[in-house]
């Protein structure tokens, strides 16, 4: 049975420019994770001290603080993509250790793709890019040149420079964008593992339970990118809840828009294993074939033992051989029923969660709880009622 490196574990997340920064600024604790509370507050805090001084002073509040999507940023899609990250360290840790463990491929050659990906995940050219570029849009957007921001009152000529602008044009949407963008970029690293991990010689199984031939653990950090895809969703919800709202949109023609995100959702989260359909299929046809030669085998003796030459005296209760060919039965169609990729529904079911929920308030503040009831009654019952 192979072991896992004994150097240190995988890691997908803990490492790279960014996070050393955050490291060195005391906004990661001795377990490795993001301080959310803290890093929350540093953000938000400027906003509220200027807020409290504008209404103090001046009688008016700043029209980025009056920004709600601004807000939502900062306290729901920071702390999602925060443990969005935390989510995705863990499974893929766990994913990586099972297949050391089960030696499902040689640890030489998985070491080697590990070793390669935490390079990538370190590197200052890809943070660095997308730093520059987040931080290059925000000075656009300040400064008139793009409405890169997508404020819901985006600033206008006649809008003085004032502190609120600059932080949260300037550092506070540029951030979050870094950090969708740099999520991103950590599960294009784990497409990479899963590509580079099929091209390789594969111990697998069709019989194995999880219905994957021992593969299924690998769909685990799906449940990551459902909770990254909360923390996008929940910036458009706000987004599209205040257009709504100014009857800028409708509800109907955001509903295609999202039908649409969903859909790019599931398919971002999903495709990544599709690189097992061959050796899923070759393991499946390999063993199903095996068991069904063996079967034919199995129920030829039975038949004869039992029905064509049984003896009178021969007892049927207690005997092992019915027990044994309820197991081959068992045995076979778990071979035959070998699902071509590593995901499940609950899979899907979970991505579609992740975007659905940050859309509950934006239905309910549009439309009423009984309109809603009768729509949802009239989708699944319509033919009933």
């Amino acid at each position: 049975m192979s072991t896992p490196r004994t150097d240190h574990p995988f890691s997908l997340t803990r490492g790279g420019p960014f996070y050393h920064l955050l490291h060195s600024i005391r906004l990661v604790d001795r377990d490795g994770k993001i301080r959310w509370r803290l890093l929350v507050s540093i953000v938000w805090l400027p906003l509220v001290v200027d807020a409290i001084a504008q209404l103090a002073f001046a009688r008016r509040l700043d029209f980025t603080l009056r920004d709600v999507p601004m807000h939502v940023r900062i306290l729901v899609t920071l702390p999602l993509l925060v443990f969005a990250e935390h989510l995705l360290e863990t499974r893929c840790q766990e994913a990586v250790r099972y297949v050391h463990e089960e030696g499902i491929v040689q640890c030489a050659d998985l070491d080697a793709i590990l070793d390669r990906t935490e390079h990538l995940r370190d590197s200052r050219l890809v943070e660095g890019a997308l730093a520059a570029g987040m931080l290059g849009s925000g000075q656009a957007s300040l400064w008139g040149l793009t409405s890169w921001s997508n404020l819901v009152h985006p600033l206008g000529d006649s809008m003085a420079m004032s502190f609120t602008n600059i932080w949260g044009i300037a550092i506070v949407i540029p951030l979050v964008r870094f950090m969708l963008l740099r999520w991103f970029w950590r599960w294009l690293l784990w497409a990479y593992v899963l590509a580079r991990l099929s091209r390789l010689p594969l111990s697998l199984n069709a019989i194995h339970p999880d219905q994957a031939a021992g593969l299924k653990i690998l769909s685990d950090p799906i449940d990551a990118f459902a909770l990254y895809v909360a923390a996008d969703a929940s910036i458009a919800a706000v987004t599209w809840m205040v257009k709504v709202h100014e009857q800028r949109a409708t509800l109907e023609t955001i509903s295609a828009i999202f039908f649409a995100f969903v859909i790019s959702a599931v398919v971002i989260a999903c495709s990544p294993l599709l690189v097992f359909f061959r050796d899923l299929y070759r393991a499946r046809y390999r063993d199903a074939t095996a068991y069904h030669a063996l079967a034919r085998e199995y129920v030829d003796e039975f038949r004869r033992t039992w029905i064509t030459e049984r003896a009178d005296a021969s007892p049927v209760l207690g005997t092992s051989d019915i027990q044994s060919l309820n197991d081959l039965i068992g045995s076979y169609k778990a071979a035959d029923s070998t699902r071509l990729f590593p995901f499940g529904v609950r899979d899907i079911i979970n991505v579609g969660v992740g975007a659905l929920v940050p859309m509950v308030p934006l239905v309910f503040t549009v439309a009423s709880v009984s309109k809603v009831a009768t729509q949802l009654g009239k989708m699944l019952f319509g033919r009933f009622i």
